[in-house]
């Protein structure tokens, strides 16, 4: 079984794809110094290029078939999540300890708290990016695209987050540990299989002229093909189209009311009340279902 940290390399790894440099050495390094500087790599730099041109392709897409209202709507509540949560992230943070297996002592507290307020301010600034606005979804490049996506992980989150677990030691020093080659081996389809510091073995395969995990490349044309097939299920121009759309503006306010109502909590036991209470309601009056589905 991969430790924590271990499953924390790979993830990383995966993330960031992969770096356009010369050997799977460099592409580790490169990881290792992000990880280390507590951000997220510039992916428009590093993925390779037929991979940016999918995602843009994909983004193109789904924006032309999205309906604009829809859309502006479920950014606006993404936004009022962000903005009032943000604050409460300490009450959010006490809600998570008190679910946990094992009490949580002040300082893991304080962390949790972090990352969570680290992530909600995210989500504000991806909600009111000038790249995640339809139009420039429409016409923009993978640069532009992962301008939303960098917006999610704030400067200092990530270093947040990879301090929460274990509790009882730094993951992210542990991380970086886990991110030192140790051995290589060429294979004969040309992968490069790396031994890392926690003894696990990274597979990389040059695409382009970027490296990137095996399995990442082994499944990048599946993804496309699911993600466009996804994309092309999206009509709102049919009588059932119309109707999930009016149903979703109508429910939409709704749940920004229940945020809105939510963030006066001043409590974690408050927050946790009004939460059951508002939507067990909610769940109750549409007969456990959600509008449109």
């Amino acid at each position: 079984m991969k430790t924590l940290p271990a499953a924390l390399s790979a993830a990383v790894l995966s993330a960031s794809a992969a770096f356009a440099y010369d050997t799977p050495e460099a592409t580790v390094a490169a990881v290792r110094d992000a990880v280390a500087a507590g951000r997220v790599p510039s992916l428009s730099q590093l993925l390779p290029s037929s991979y940016q041109a999918d995602l843009t392709g994909l983004a193109r897409e789904f924006a032309g078939r999205m309906d604009p209202d829809l859309w502006n709507a479920g950014r606006l509540l993404v936004k009022s999540v962000g903005e009032t949560f943000a604050p409460k992230a300490a009450l959010l943070a006490d809600l998570a300890a008190e679910s946990g297996d094992e009490p949580l002592d002040p300082a893991d507290k304080a962390r949790l708290a972090a990352s969570f307020g680290s992530f909600l301010q995210g989500l504000s600034s991806f909600a009111t990016s000038d790249a995640t606005t339809l139009d420039a979804l429409k016409s923009g490049s993978f640069a532009s695209l992962e301008t939303a996506i960098v917006s999610l992980v704030p400067a200092g989150s990530l270093d947040s987050a990879l301090s929460l677990a274990p509790v009882d030691a730094d993951s992210s020093s542990e991380l970086l540990k886990d991110l030192v080659v140790n051995g290589r081996s060429a294979l004969p389809n040309g992968d490069v299989a790396l031994t890392m510091g926690d003894g696990e073995t990274l597979t990389l395969r040059k695409v382009d002229n970027s490296w990137v995990p095996t399995e990442l490349a082994d499944r990048w044309s599946e993804f496309v093909g699911q993600a466009r097939s996804a994309i092309s299920s999206i009509d709102f121009s049919s009588v059932e189209g119309q109707q999930a759309k009016m149903q979703a503006l109508m429910f939409l306010p709704a749940l920004q009311g229940m945020v809105q109502q939510l963030g006066t909590a001043t409590t974690a036991d408050e927050l946790k009340n009004k939460a059951t209470m508002m939507f067990g309601g909610l769940l109750g009056s549409m007969g456990g279902g959600f509008p449109g589905l």
